[in-house]
């Protein structure tokens, strides 16, 4: 990154808020035929969102690491310089219009458009390239939501069938009794991606040709939902997400129950999650899946079980366990993964 850059983005620093998250932590790595491994890591993401209008803002983020999936580094040589890459910048237009609650348009590099209940398909530190909206209604005390988005995979100066996707979500949440409900459904669109070879950054898992060209296409869709109940001062919820591709039969799914406070941001709050997640080799595109899962592939299942705890405000321990195995392999491989890590936010 230029001086010049780093220089203009302080001084804008000094007209506009901006907020971030530093971690430090350490995790253990065991993987079937590898010695197992033991490192210290941290990682910084921070940026800002401006006005500049009564309609329209920008925003940009700037974050450790060059890898989409993961703001993570790994400290080693104390002398080294460490990637520091611009992660978000974007224009985004919120008009205000009647019989809308919200409306906006976002376009340039930014975070994830649409909601979803879980990681199974979308790894949280994914931003998407290209243009997005999100739009809700208040319908007899529930929000109706309609999101989404058309995003650049790859490009080619000499061709224009680019890979790329299109998401169309549908979401509805609200209360019911003492349940707190939400259900979304996406339909997920990609093009030019059959027979185009393996994208960067990809986990392993999808079936590839010989070439190392993507064997199948993956238009699919995707059922999530969450289901959350006071108990006692915290709450209890359970989350699902099923995806299922179109163009193969294979699908994936996940199960997952949570305890605590909704939102960990002060001292003593807490909050403790257990999932269980299936994927077979083409169910997703494994550019997008959780990186922490089975080192980013498809082709696995297995559970994990996270724990946070509020130790001052905007100060947490987070705790993160994910034991998991191939689906399908004549020599299978097991991961597991155990990570302690301090979260700052700022």
């Amino acid at each position: 990154m230029s001086k010049i850059f780093v220089i203009l983005f302080t001084m804008f620093f000094a007209v506009s808020s901006f907020c971030g998250t530093f971690t430090v932590g350490h995790d253990w790595v065991k993987t079937t035929g590898q010695k197992d491994t033991t490192q210290n890591t941290f990682s910084l993401k921070y940026g800002f969102e401006k006005a500049v209008s009564e309609d329209f803002s920008i925003g940009v983020e700037l974050g450790t690491g060059n890898n989409p999936r993961d703001y993570t580094l790994v400290l080693s040589n104390g002398a080294d310089a460490k990637d520091f890459d611009l992660r978000k910048a974007f224009v985004k237009y919120t008009p205000e219009i009647e019989g809308l609650d919200k409306l906006t348009f976002v376009g340039g590099k930014f975070a994830r458009p649409f909601m979803t209940a879980s990681e199974l398909a979308w790894d949280h530190d994914l931003t998407f390239e290209g243009w997005g909206f999100q739009s809700a209604k208040e319908v007899e005390g529930n929000m109706v939501h309609f999101n989404g988005g058309a995003f650049v995979l790859d490009e080619f100066a000499a061709t224009n069938e680019d890979p790329s996707l299109t998401v169309l979500q549908v979401g509805s949440m609200g209360t019911l009794e003492e349940f707190d409900w939400c259900v979304l459904f996406n339909h997920l669109s990609y093009s030019y991606v059959e027979n185009h070879p393996q994208l960067a950054w990809a986990g392993n898992g999808n079936d590839l040709t010989a070439a190392g060209n993507y064997l199948n296409d993956y238009d699919a869709f995707e059922l999530s939902g969450e289901l959350v109940r006071p108990v006692g001062e915290t709450h209890m919820g359970i989350n699902f997400d099923y995806l299922k591709n179109y163009d193969t039969t294979d699908d994936a799914y996940l199960l997952g129950v949570n305890v605590g406070d909704v939102v960990v941001e002060e001292k003593g709050d807490w909050k403790v999650s257990v999932n269980y997640r299936r994927l077979e080799p083409d169910s997703v595109l494994a550019i997008m899946t959780d990186s922490d899962f089975h080192m980013g592939a498809t082709n696995a299942k297995g559970y994990e079980l996270a724990a946070t705890y509020g130790v001052d405000e905007n100060v947490a321990v987070d705790f993160d366990y994910i034991k998991s195995e191939d689906l399908f392999s004549n020599n299978k491989i097991e991961n597991t993964l155990w990570r302690l890590e301090l979260v700052v936010e700022f």
